[in-house]
C-alpha cells in the first residue's frame, strides 16, 4: 500500500486544502450520562414510567450556561451549540416498541445520530441551537411533536470555530472547559 504525502499532492489539492481551512468548522460531541449509582430505576414516584415532552426541554438555555462557561478562556468568536434532540433511553438501549422481540444490531444508535448529524449544514447552527430535522432518522421510534418519550439518554454539543486554525489552538481549552461543566466521573463522551 502506497502512503501518500504532502509532496503527493498537486497545486489544486494544495489550493483546496487553503481554501478549506480557512471556514468554519464545527464539532458534534455526544455526551452520554451514566445512571447515577443509587437510581436503579425510571420510574417515578407513583411507579409510572419517567418520560420528557423533548419540546419542552430549554435546550437554548442549556446553551447559553455551556456558553458562558467560555467565556474569558477561549475567543468570543468560538460558539457552542446544543441539538434541539438527541437518542433516548429506546434509542441507546435499540428497542422498537413495533417490534420489542427484535434487536437493531445494524443500526446503533451512535450511528443514527452521526447520520442525523450528516443531515445538517452551517445554517442549522443558530442562536446556540443545532436544529435537527423532524426527519432525521434520529430515533428508532418515531413519536409526533409534543408526545411524553422515554428520558434523554445523549446531549448532543456542537463547537463551531471560525476555521481550521482556531480550532487547533482553543479545542483543548474549550473540552476541558465544557467537561467541568458537562462531566463528572461517570460520564462518557463521544465524538461523532
Amino acid at each position: 500500500m502506497q502512503q501518500n504525502t504532502y509532496d503527493d499532492l498537486t497545486p489544486e489539492e494544495w489550493q483546496l486544502i487553503s481554501e478549506q481551512a480557512e471556514k468554519p468548522i464545527c464539532f458534534n460531541f455526544m455526551i452520554l450520562p451514566m445512571v447515577p449509582e443509587h437510581a436503579d430505576t425510571l420510574l417515578d414516584r407513583d411507579g409510572k414510567p419517567v418520560t420528557a415532552n423533548y419540546t419542552n426541554v430549554d435546550w437554548k438555555g442549556l446553551a447559553q450556561r455551556l456558553q458562558a462557561r467560555l467565556d474569558g478562556h477561549v475567543p468570543k468568536s468560538i460558539k457552542v451549540y446544543v441539538a434541539n434532540d438527541g437518542p433516548d433511553l429506546f434509542d441507546i438501549n435499540e428497542f422498537r416498541a413495533d417490534r420489542p422481540d427484535e434487536p437493531e444490531p445494524d443500526n446503533s444508535f451512535v450511528y443514527r445520530t452521526a447520520k442525523a448529524l450528516e443531515n445538517v449544514n452551517m445554517a442549522n447552527y443558530r442562536g446556540g441551537l443545532l436544529k435537527l430535522p423532524d426527519d432525521s432518522g434520529l430515533h428508532l421510534n418515531q413519536e409526533s411533536a409534543g408526545q411524553q418519550r422515554t428520558p434523554l439518554s445523549a446531549l448532543v454539543v456542537g463547537v463551531k470555530f471560525n476555521k481550521m486554525l482556531q480550532a487547533l489552538d482553543y479545542l483543548p481549552t474549550t473540552m476541558e472547559m465544557l467537561r467541568g461543566s458537562l462531566a463528572s466521573p461517570a460520564t462518557h463522551e463521544t465524538l461523532i
